[in-house]
C-alpha cells in the first residue's frame, strides 16, 4: 500500500525556509554589530592619535611665533588656526557619538532577529511535532487497513464431505 503524503508538507516547507531566512538575518546581524564595535575601537584610536597631534601642533605653531613680532591679525589668525583645530577634535568625538548610537540600534536589532528566529523554532517544531503523530495515526490507519483487508480476505471452503 502507497504511505500517504503529509498534507501540511508545503506549509513544513515555508517553516523551515522561514527558519534559515531567520539564521541568515541573525548572522548578518551579529556581523553588522561586529562591525560597528570595530569602527568604535577605530575612531577612538584615530580620536586619540589625533590629540597627540593637536597638542603638539599648537605647540609648534606657538613656539614658531614665540619671540617674534606679529601683528593682530596674524594672531588672530592663528587662534582661528587653533580653533580649526579644536573643532576638528569636536568632529572626531561627535563621530564616536554617532558609532556608540549606531552600535546600541544593532544590538537592539540583534535582540529582534534573536526573538525572530526564535519564533521560527518554535513555529517549525510545532509542524515537526504535528507531522511525528500524523505518522503515528497514519501507520495505525494504514495497519487497520491491511487487517480489513485480511478479514474480506476469506479462501474458499473447500467441502471435504461433498457426496
Amino acid at each position: 500500500m502507497a504511505k500517504a503524503k503529509y498534507p501540511l508538507e508545503a506549509l513544513l516547507d515555508v517553516r523551515y525556509y522561514r527558519e534559515d531566512n531567520a539564521k541568515k538575518s541573525l548572522n548578518n546581524t551579529k556581523r553588522e554589530k561586529q562591525e560597528a564595535e570595530e569602527e568604535i575601537v577605530a575612531l577612538q584610536k584615530e580620536l586619540q592619535a589625533y590629540q597627540i597631534w593637536r597638542v603638539q601642533e599648537e605647540d609648534r605653531r606657538y613656539k614658531e611665533i614665540l619671540g617674534t613680532v606679529r601683528t593682530l591679525v596674524e594672531l588672530d589668525a592663528l587662534k582661528v588656526d587653533i580653533a580649526k583645530l579644536m573643532i576638528q577634535e569636536n568632529r572626531l568625538e561627535e563621530n564616536i557619538e554617532k558609532a556608540k548610537a549606531n552600535l546600541i540600534l544593532k544590538i537592539e536589532t540583534l535582540e529582534v532577529a534573536k526573538t525572530v528566529l526564535f519564533n521560527a523554532q518554535k513555529d517549525t517544531m510545532k509542524i515537526c511535532a504535528h507531522k511525528d503523530l500524523w505518522k503515528i495515526d497514519a501507520q495505525k490507519e494504514e495497519a487497520r487497513l491491511e487487517d480489513v483487508e485480511m478479514e474480506e480476505f476469506k479462501p474458499k471452503q473447500v467441502n471435504e464431505f461433498e457426496d
